[in-house]
């Protein structure tokens, strides 16, 4: 293994240290690498001649000199080593030939060749050579430019404490580039301070300024003495005036309203029975404010009771209500009240239907025909019918009619299509239907011999005894609790308004 004497790196092949420059020191024999193995084994066989010459000019004075051993004396390689020492016993004068000897050119090319061109100038001088100067012209000859720096066993061994104790520099090639790495964050920091800065040079050149400015004159005037002024407090903002509110929908958490519902070309509105003042909360315009004199209302088509089945009926809802811009709007919950809906008196077209059915299957089909189970509204349209059936040889048949009661009732009314009550009370004694009813009748219940035990009579039919016609209560299936009397007997009349 070889290593550099200057940075310390190792190599294998390598004669010179590629960062360095300078040859580099065999590890094992401590010695300088020579590029030129020629010139190695000269300088080895002159060598072993002068040991040769030492060992004869030793054996024949039979003995040594003293302080020196044989082979220190005999190599001129070992002499510059020891500082350049003087020989004893005959050394001196092989020492001084070698010395007279001329350095060949090719030699001293060979040298500058060798001596590294970029060494660094931060390089210390110690580390730069560290044989003496007599030594110089021995270490270049025999190991180059590597022999300035390792001339001496004391040099070589107080480089390497110097590389153990110091990290090995690092090479010219890797320190052209360099690294740098900024924080964000400092910048960041620094930005803000220069921005700071600047602000702060801006304000006291501004209070500057405004110092040399001349002050304006001052106008004499009354002086008040304002410190004993309590400040003005600012004067709340005024809310509508709810003097003459006659209908809160603003604060109160459901509103009760009576009227009626119109139809006006398929717009539905509820009109109030005497124009109200409403306090309410506008959506448009975000704010609450009174709605003054309003006389009629749309009507929320998503509320939860729909009003379209009660035109022109008077009625009671409970709700809520609110504005969009110019539109006051109700939302239905619930009808409190409503006035029973008033058949039409006039006379209208008529389809008479015999089938055993119960009244309730009447009541459907009916309305699955375009038209209602008829209602008899006035002595003319009695007449009317009365007369159809009488033309239509009908006499022996009971036909269902459009009005029942309550289960616990005892007043009978006109229903519409879905089977609610309409109108006024059909067998009270102001009712014009009075004198029409057959003899006891209503009885709400059946007990004769007819009956197989006692049934409920729970709605209408008309029927004859001795060719005239009759109102009478009736079981809502005739033929079904009455088989061997009324069977193929039982029929309803269709009402068309068209």
């Amino acid at each position: 293994m070889k290593k550099c004497p200057l940075c310390g790196r190792e190599y294998e092949t390598e004669t010179k240290c590629k960062s360095c420059g300078v040859l580099l020191i065999d590890t094992e024999t401590n010695r300088a690498v020579s590029e030129n193995t020629g010139k190695k084994k000269h300088i080895r066989a002159e060598k072993k001649k002068a040991d040769d010459k030492s060992r004869s000019g030793s054996g024949a004075s039979g003995k040594a000199a003293p302080g020196n051993s044989a082979s220190a004396d005999g190599d001129p390689i070992m002499a510059a080593l020891l500082g350049g020492r003087p020989a004893q016993n005959g050394k001196a004068e092989k020492r001084e030939k070698r010395e007279e000897k001329p350095i060949q050119p090719e030699t001293e090319d060979k040298m500058d060749r060798e001596i590294p061109k970029d060494i660094p100038e931060d390089v210390p001088e110690s580390k730069k050579t560290d044989s003496e100067p007599g030594q110089d012209w021995i270490t270049e000859g025999v190991f180059g430019t590597a022999g300035k720096k390792e001339s001496s066993s004391k040099g070589i061994e107080k480089q390497k404490n110097e590389q153990e104790e110091k990290p090995p520099k690092t090479p010219l090639s890797e320190k052209k580039s360099i690294t740098v790495t900024i924080n964000p964050a400092l910048i960041a920091v620094g930005a803000v301070v220069i921005l700071v800065i600047a602000a702060v040079v801006f304000i006291v050149k501004g209070l500057g300024a405004k110092e040399e400015e001349p002050a304006a004159p001052v106008v004499q005037e009354d002086q008040y003495d304002t410190t004993d002024v309590p400040e003005a407090e600012p004067e709340p903002e005024e809310g509508p005036d709810l003097s003459n509110v006659t209908l809160n929908a603003y604060d109160s958490d459901y509103i009760e309203v009576t009227g009626h519902v119109e139809d006006n070309a398929g717009n539905l509105r509820f009109v109030f029975d005497t124009p109200q003042n409403i306090y309410l909360y506008d959506n448009y315009a975000q704010k609450e404010e009174v709605a003054e004199n309003v006389a009629d209302v749309s009507l929320d088509p998503s509320a939860p009771c729909a009003l379209d089945g009660y035109v022109g009926r008077q009625m009671s809802v409970k709700g809520d209500m609110w504005k969009e811009g110019t539109n006051v709007v109700l939302s239905a919950w619930e009808v409190l009240y409503a006035e029973p809906e008033q058949d039409d008196p006039g006379i209208h077209q008529y389809q008479i239907v015999t089938e055993d059915c119960t009244w309730y299957d009447a009541l459907t089909r009916c309305t699955a025909q375009g038209g209602y189970l008829a209602r008899i509204s006035s002595p003319e349209e009695y007449q009317y019918i009365v007369d159809m059936l009488n033309s239509g040889g009908y006499t022996n048949i009971h036909f269902y009619l459009g009005g029942r009661r309550d289960d616990t009732g005892t007043e009978y009314y006109w229903v519409n299509e879905q089977n609610e009550f309409m109108g006024d009370c059909l067998n009270s004694s102001d009712s014009w239907m009075s004198s029409y009813w057959y003899q006891n009748e209503p009885s709400f219940r059946d007990t004769g011999s007819d009956a197989n035990g006692e049934i409920a009579e729970n709605v209408m039919n008309l029927f004859c005894v001795s060719g005239t016609w009759y109102l009478n209560d009736s079981s809502d299936d005739l033929a079904g609790h009455y088989p061997d009397l009324l069977s193929g007997k039982v029929g309803y009349i269709i009402e068309y308004e068209e």
